[in-house]
């Protein structure tokens, strides 16, 4: 019985292994696809801004609601497939900016509170 119990135990995942490791790489690479409407959008707006065209900026902005909101779906589409045990938020979100170069910081910690 003893040796049974022993056999069990060392076959049990010490939680370590690379199956429950968080790719954090991959995840950002795939949220990054998920947000690029969004990034050319505020870089769209951005642009404007800087032209002083505010009446057109600003025409975008219900828009900007919108295809957040898609990129949120899409990344809550993805992150459902993920192994989510262990995830650290804040190395998700400097993976995240570090990937997605135009993506604003805000937009990085919205997505990741979000999904």
């Amino acid at each position: 019985m003893v040796g049974l119990l022993i056999f069990f135990t060392a076959c049990k995942s010490d939680g370590n292994s690379k199956a429950n490791q968080v790719n954090y790489n991959a995840i950002a690479q795939e949220l990054c696809n998920c947000a690029q409407p969004s990034i050319l959008l505020q870089v769209e707006m951005e642009t404007l801004n800087k032209a002083k065209k505010k009446d057109e900026m600003r025409a975008l902005f219900s828009k900007a609601g919108k295809t957040f909101d898609k990129v949120l779906e899409c990344s809550k589409d993805y992150m459902f497939t993920q192994n989510k045990d262990g995830l650290d938020t804040d190395q998700l979100k400097a993976e995240l900016i570090k990937q997605c170069k135009d993506m604003p910081r805000k937009m990085a910690d919205e997505m990741v509170l979000k999904i």
